[in-house]
């Protein structure tokens, strides 16, 4: 144990060691006009003092910012420090800004160079003449909080943005109290990876520095009205600034009972659906897939697994397996979402299961949209019909023999005949009786000699669950790990039921496992069953590499055996 310790500290510190320190710069414009003012980006991993190398041509400005945040890349936090300024050039041709430097402990690291080709402006600054200009409504420093609608519905995403707006350069801030929503509803950050700088934007027909503070995007999930109270902060120059936005006012609305569908769960946006079936040829106790799939922009992560009306033909095999690939966006959640259904056939005959109804508020239109599947079919082209031919030759003799039996008697000989086919209709019955029962007793015996031998054929011992473990530990290939889990899992659960788990549904198998194990060891297996069902229905990787999956199944395998000896 110590020795593998040793080896885990000595790859993790080599990992480590290898990674490689990085220092980046980047010009937000290449090709700017004089006197444009562009911004300039240092980001590195490496903590220290940047210094960019500049052309005498090119002015600084005053707007410097320095700072640090967080990035995570396959599932690792990596620190990244930043550096970002701005200014412009005061002549035409082509220059080169950089390297950027840094120097940490006795090394020092340079960046790469960036390329500017400045250009004459066509236009000249714009001028404003004085008698249009009012000193009293010219905002020189302010703050806005910028929402994406007034007026929204219950379940529409909502885009909330802070903004400061200045006539003037700012370097330093502090103190910033974001705004606060009063409201009930459900919060997600929105990070669209915008560098923390000064931009330069038209307002009001004049031109303002703006820096965005925080994106926000809400989903509202109860009408009234909604008060986002003013964000604040401080802003550090010559003297201290204190900026703040102005109040305001969100309309939710209800969504509308009239014509509402009896399949809507809440989905609001704009969506398409999709239903699709692996196959529509299907044999007696095979396991087939049913897609549904949601596709749009809106509150996505609302969305659940539509219910199935199945016939009683099939049977849903496990819980259907969800798949999201969705981004978030200004309008709320962007993507798809799919479910599938693993469908066991119990019966080899024409089937059909009826429509999958889903419904979404579409709130640009004011309209509930209701999609409704085609019935879906399978073996539809098999036919069950039987056919029954009588044989006219064999109905002929047989009606000659009944007319044979018909004869004209005498009463004496009818008297005499009746007694007697008393007394053999008595033993008859008497032999058959005891022949019956003879059958009955052989077959049983029979059919319990023959159940048991399937039995012991099918049932493995401990021992040999045991040896299948080992050869799970020995396999390294995903889908080879997954098919052998799932073989050792079905021999552990008809050894837990003493009988073949096989020809049980998971629903039966599950009942009666309940009663076989305790609360944990029913989860694990159910878990385990859950894992391998996404890898094969969902068309999905495996969540956890293969080797510490095979772990866990192991460990907990191995604990579940152990404590039923």
């Amino acid at each position: 144990m110590k020795a593998v310790l040793v080896i885990f500290y000595l790859v993790f510190g080599l990992s480590l060691i290898a990674q490689k320190q990085f220092i980046k710069l980047e010009v937000s414009e290449t090709e700017p006009v004089n006197g444009q003012n562009i911004t300039i980006s240092v980001t590195t991993s490496i903590q220290g003092e940047v210094e960019i190398k500049f052309p005498d041509e090119f002015q600084k400005g005053y707007s410097q910012m320095n700072g640090m945040r967080q990035e995570y890349v396959n599932g690792v936090s990596k620190t990244v420090y930043y550096k970002t300024l701005n200014g412009y050039f005061v002549e035409n041709g082509n220059f080169v800004i950089g390297p950027a430097s840094i120097k940490s402990k006795t090394k020092s690291f340079k960046s790469n160079k960036v390329k500017v080709s400045v250009k004459k402006s066509s236009k000249s600054a714009p001028q404003q003449k004085d008698n249009y200009r009012n000193i009293k409504t010219i905002k020189t420093l302010f703050g806005e909080t910028q929402v994406s609608k007034q007026t929204i519905y219950e379940g529409e995403a909502l885009h909330l943005n802070s903004k400061v707006y200045s006539k003037y350069q700012f370097e330093n801030l502090s103190g910033y109290i974001p705004y606060k929503v009063h409201g009930k509803f459900e919060e997600v950050e929105y990070n669209d990876k915008k560098p923390l700088s000064l931009v330069e934007e038209m307002y009001n027909g004049e031109v303002f520095y703006t820096l965005e503070l925080d994106s926000k995007v809400l989903f509202p999930v109860k009408a009234g009205t909604y008060i986002i109270e003013p964000f604040h902060m401080n802003i550090l120059g010559n003297r201290m600034y204190k900026v703040s936005s102005e109040k305001k006012e969100i309309t939710v609305l209800k969504l509308p009972a009239a014509k509402r569908p009896s399949s809507f769960k809440g989905l609001v946006g704009e969506f398409e659906f999709e239903v699709e079936l692996s196959q529509e040829e299907a044999e007696e106790n095979e396991v087939i897939t049913l897609q549904v799939s949601v596709d749009g922009l809106g509150n996505l992560q609302h969305v659940v697994s539509p219910k199935l009306n199945l016939p009683i033909e099939v049977e849903l095999y496990a819980d259907p397996v969800e798949t999201k690939k969705v981004v978030m966006s200004p309008n709320g959640y962007k993507g798809k979402v799919t479910f599938t259904y693993p469908l066991k056939i119990l019966n080899k005959t024409k089937v059909q299961i009826p429509a999958v109804e889903l419904s979404y508020f579409n709130p640009v239109s004011k309209k509930y949209i209701a999609f409704n599947s085609k019935p879906i079919l399978i073996n539809k082209d098999f036919n069950d019909s039987e056919k029954i031919v009588t044989d006219p030759k064999m109905l002929s003799s047989h009606l000659d023999s009944k007319k044979q039996l018909i004869a004209p008697a005498s009463k004496k000989d009818i008297s005499s005949q009746w007694y007697r086919n008393i007394g053999n209709a008595l033993w008859l019955v008497l032999i058959l009786g005891i022949t019956g029962v003879l059958i009955v007793i052989w077959y049983v015996l029979n059919r319990n000699r023959r159940k048991n031998e399937h039995r012991k054929e099918l049932l493995l011992t401990k021992q040999e669950i045991n040896q299948l473990l080992k050869n799970i530990e020995n396999t390294s290939d995903a889908d080879a790990v997954i098919t052998k889990m799932e073989d050792c899992l079905m021999h552990i659960c008809s050894y837990l039921l003493s009988t073949n788990s096989s020809g049980l549904s998971r629903n039966e198998m599950y009942t009666l496992l309940m009663n076989k194990v305790n609360t944990d060891e029913f989860q694990h297996i159910e878990e385990f069953f859950n894992t391998m069902d996404s890898y094969r229905y969902g068309k999905d990787s495996l969540q956890i590499p293969p080797n510490e999956l095979k772990t866990q199944f192991n460990l907990k395998m191995t604990k579940l055996l152990s404590n039923l000896s």
